[in-house]
């Protein structure tokens, strides 16, 4: 399934400087879970992104979900 998810105004800038402090403290999670919305931010389908996570689609869904509902305070 293809989703459309963007970003507003400074979350880009937000959401990289969240996945670089995640990246500096090893929070493999959280890693995967902003780079799983950053590639379907770039127009991948949710089949891609779990493979190429190596996650699950219901994982992928469940981030999704959460990013739409809390934008980045789901992220943590």
């Amino acid at each position: 399934m293809h989703i459309r998810l963007s970003l507003r105004k400074g979350e880009r800038e937000a959401l990289l400087k969240r996945l670089q402090q995640a990246y500096a403290r090893g929070e493999l999670r959280l890693i995967k879970r902003m780079q799983a919305l950053l590639y379907i931010i770039e127009g991948k389908t949710v089949a891609e992104v779990a493979e190429i996570l190596k996650l699950s689609l219901q994982t992928i869904y469940n981030y999704i979900t959460a990013f739409i509902l809390k934008r980045l305070d789901s992220l943590v």
